[in-house]
């Protein structure tokens, strides 16, 4: 049962992620400044008035791309990991599978990266460029939420910790949204998008982790 449910919840959140891109290519669409179309363009339209009212959008701007950079400090700490039990064992068997995993995600997050580079839904309100989903969003929530997951393995003991590291975790995730949100370079359907399609990523590493990783160590065993 454990099994269908882990698998279950990633693909309803990918499903939702699929809709609700298509909703916004075809709800409440306008052409703006005689450059793009916008969907759901009221409600993008008031909050991002509201956010530049607010004249924060630069300091927000600067926080986010901080933020950005110090959410690759997993990927890289893992890489780290991976290499010293590389050599140590003198061979790639010898590293963690959850690694391999880790490293099969980090390469989802490119092609998704590349993806929507390519496919352009909706575009900034100050920039001539691809702004669905907020790339910071989809990574550093990606990053941060699968990291304290493997962080648990390799640096905490204990299901206290490992509850205040998903905590910490989804604060993170839900302050670097507000504050790209902030930043007025995105609308808040660009938000929503990235939040919706980094959790389809996360919940399918979790289920990876959880039932095809347990079972191929019980296999192995």
């Amino acid at each position: 049962m454990k099994k269908y449910l882990y698998l279950l919840i990633p693909s309803i959140l990918l499903a939702i992620f699929v809709v609700f891109t298509i909703l916004v290519k075809t709800i409440d669409v306008s052409y703006i400044n005689n450059s793009y179309y916008l969907g759901f363009s009221t409600m993008n339209l008031a909050v991002n008035d509201f956010v530049k009212s607010l004249g924060w959008s630069t300091t927000f701007d600067k926080i986010s791309d901080v933020f950005l950079y110090v959410s690759f400090l997993f990927p890289f700490g893992y890489l780290i990991i991976g290499l010293v039990q590389w050599i140590k064992g003198k061979s790639l068997k010898a590293v963690d599978k959850e690694l391999f995993v880790m490293a099969g995600l980090y390469v989802l997050i490119a092609i998704e990266y590349l993806i929507f580079e390519l496919v352009k839904i909706n575009f900034s309100p100050v920039e001539n460029k691809a702004s669905y989903p907020s790339s910071h969003v989809f990574i550093f929530v990606t990053l941060v939420c699968s990291g304290a997951y493997l962080y648990n393995k390799y640096a905490v003991k204990g299901d206290k910790f490992s509850i205040l590291s998903i905590i910490f975790a989804v604060i993170a995730s839900i302050g670097m949204s507000l504050i790209r949100l902030g930043s007025g370079k995105h609308y808040l359907t660009d938000i929503i998008g990235a939040v919706l399609l980094s959790s389809f990523l996360v919940a399918t590493y979790y289920f990876v982790n959880r039932y095809v990783i347990v079972r191929l160590n019980c296999d192995n065993n």
